[in-house]
């Protein structure tokens, strides 16, 4: 019999690692694994002022890896994307982000 952390663990385990196709960006494949509670507080401690903008960047800048796994911006990339990248985009990739996967589209990884 399984407990409930370990049914929690393990269903987070299950979740793997999560993709999506950026075609504004040259059709860069961005990959994540799913916000844990830590990942949240975490965003929105370094979030300028809890603005909603400057917090879905965090996401993104700390939460994409390319297909190895190794992360695609560091932190001296945050202000030329908050200057320089699509908002539109931005928001896309880190709303995908913030999003549980389905049940069918966990059990694909």
């Amino acid at each position: 019999m399984t407990t409930a952390l370990e049914a929690a663990l393990a269903h987070y385990k299950s979740l793997g690692t999560q993709s999506m196709v950026v075609p504004e960006w040259g059709n860069l494949t961005v990959y994540w694994t799913p916000l844990t509670p830590a990942d949240s507080d975490k965003f929105v401690k370094i979030g300028d002022d809890g603005k909603t903008t400057a917090i879905l960047l965090d996401i993104v800048i700390g939460k994409a890896l390319d297909a190895a796994g190794k992360r695609l911006f560091d932190l001296d990339a945050k202000q030329k994307l908050r200057v320089a990248a699509d908002q539109t985009v931005i928001s896309r990739i880190a709303r995908a982000m913030l999003s549980s996967p389905s049940v069918e589209e966990a059990e694909k990884n």
